[in-house]
């Protein structure tokens, strides 16, 4: 049985296989900036758990 091919060597680039922290938990937008507020819907990155009061969600 041949020899399964080989990867071609050299650098890895291109993007990130995983996009999904770059994704707006509130309105699904794709954020370029890893700061900052959602630029569709303002919502503030690391708040997605929290509730109405603020308390967070218990876990």
């Amino acid at each position: 049985m041949p020899d399964a091919p080989r990867p071609a060597s050299g650098p890895d680039g291109g993007d990130a296989a995983c996009w999904l922290s770059e994704v707006c938990a509130d309105c699904g937008a794709l954020n370029e900036s890893p700061t900052g507020p959602c630029w569709r819907c303002g919502a503030v990155r690391g708040e997605e758990d929290r509730d109405a009061d603020g308390a967070g969600t218990p876990g």
